[in-house]
């Protein structure tokens, strides 16, 4: 099972909570600011699972997911969307969770943990 976990969020101290969380929960844990990032990162490290903010500063969350989602060598993935308006509509069924921000620590472990075992 692949515990490296990608947070993508470009609100820097939120990026940087989430991090120090998992982090303390013993996942292997990367980070991303921005779209281009996120799809640098994840091409290279493929983690298990990916925590992307929908909106960021320099495009859609859901543009990196699709297109991560595209790539064959990273179908493993599983994604998690952290939102603050939950307008994911038709879309959700890109996620395997989506969760409101701020969201409860446990409700995030517990929708990767799901994730990671999916």
């Amino acid at each position: 099972m692949n515990r490296t976990i990608l947070v993508v969020d470009d609100d820097r101290s939120c990026r940087l909570s989430l991090v120090r969380l998992l982090q303390a929960v013993r996942y292997d844990v990367l980070s991303a600011s921005s779209a281009a990032e996120a799809l640098q990162v994840a091409a290279q490290a493929r983690p298990g699972v990916v925590v992307m903010d929908l909106q960021l500063s320099d495009g859609n969350g859901l543009d990196v997911v699709r297109a991560l989602k595209e790539r064959p060598a990273l179908a493993h993935m599983r994604f998690l969307a952290l939102s603050g308006t939950l307008n994911v509509g038709d879309e959700g069924t890109l996620f395997h969770d989506v969760l409101s921000k701020p969201c409860r620590a446990s409700d995030l472990i517990d929708a990767i943990e799901s994730a990671l075992h999916a």
